[in-house]
């Protein structure tokens, strides 16, 4: 059983972990490298984010932007769709049925007490689990046709994500967008400083864009965007990733 306000860490965690870092992650790093063939990256300092983050609901655990350190840093991922045998409240039903079947494997599962989750629903705890010694564990705070997730005690990050579909001419746009902070001062340093932890993150939703696609029976249009805005109000200007 989960223990109040926060999900199990799970007793099998390790080895699962074992198992990405030996197996799962060089197949990953490899399917990333060909990926980015196929992804258009932009990251911007801006004095103002183009969208505020949602309104925390509070509740046990909570690990909340105010609890971060660091740049607030807004990242959205998202993949044009046409074609699609799902449309997009559809595919997010699928998400929500079974957040595993689009999560790469060889780096991240959704585990809810040692099981993969599924069936998510409002006030579900879960924990992602990542390679390393950091875990991912979220409260669902919503869960229709967008799923928001916001960050709880432990987690690598302070903030929230969230997943929806937005219509456009001959099809949708499937996205991924997080408002976050570094959960800790070592996070900080692997996600700011030396981008480890932000070029991993990249590579998980980078191939949850591609399992979506897969899943909606559409086809891509165009590249999949990454674009990053990083809270700077004192020194505002724009860049490109190297």
């Amino acid at each position: 059983m989960s223990t109040p306000g926060h999900p199990s860490p799970g007793r099998f965690r390790m080895a699962r972990n074992g198992v990405r870092w030996l197996a799962g992650a060089p197949v990953v790093a490899v399917q990333h490298l060909l990926a980015l063939r196929h992804v258009d990256r932009v990251t911007v300092d801006v004095a103002t984010l183009s969208e505020p983050p949602p309104r925390p609901q509070g509740g046990p655990a909570s690990q909340g932007i105010p609890e971060g350190h660091g740049p607030l840093v807004m990242r959205t991922y998202s993949i044009d769709l046409a074609g699609a045998s799902l449309d997009g409240p559809a595919l997010i039903r699928r998400l929500l049925e079974d957040p595993n079947r689009f999560c790469p494997n060889g780096i991240a599962s959704f585990m809810r007490d040692d099981e993969s989750a599924h069936d998510l629903s409002v006030g579900d705890e879960v924990a992602v689990e990542l390679p390393g010694p950091w875990d991912g564990p979220v409260r669902v705070e919503r869960a229709d046709d967008v799923l928001l997730l916001h960050t709880l005690d432990g987690h690598m990050e302070a903030g929230h994500i969230r997943f929806d579909t937005v219509p456009v001419e001959g099809g949708y746009t499937f996205r991924i967008r997080s408002w976050a902070r570094a959960g800790d001062r070592a996070f900080l340093l692997l996600h700011v400083v030396a981008k480890v932890a932000w070029e991993m993150q990249t590579a998980m939703w980078v191939q949850l864009c591609t399992r979506a696609c897969e899943i909606s029976g559409g086809q891509r249009v165009g590249p999949i965007r990454v674009h990053s805005e990083v809270l700077q109000p004192d020194r505002p200007r724009t860049g490109a990733d190297a």
